[in-house]
């Protein structure tokens, strides 16, 4: 009994997570980009053009959680896409 249980949960849990990828990869190619897309491409400043450390140190909580850049030229603040925030 219980080991039907267990097994159970895990074909639950492995189709949750095959959802969470699928959604995650439609997602990307969408035109609209937010906050769950993933971006490889350079990022460069939106006020001064400097281009963006592709390792970043997060300044904050915000930065922490959806990525984005604080540049350490001018200190304007961008999302992952290179967007300023205002």
């Amino acid at each position: 009994m219980m080991f039907k249980i267990l097994a159970s949960l895990k074909i639950i849990t492995l189709f949750i997570m095959i959802g969470v990828v699928i959604f995650l990869i439609i997602n990307q190619f969408r035109k609209k980009k937010d906050k769950l897309g993933v971006n490889l491409d350079k990022v460069n400043c939106p006020k001064c053009g400097k281009e963006q450390a592709s390792i970043r140190l997060p300044k904050g909580k915000e930065e922490i959680l959806w990525g984005g850049w604080t540049c350490p030229n001018c200190g304007c603040k961008m999302d992952k896409f290179g967007k300023e925030i205002t």
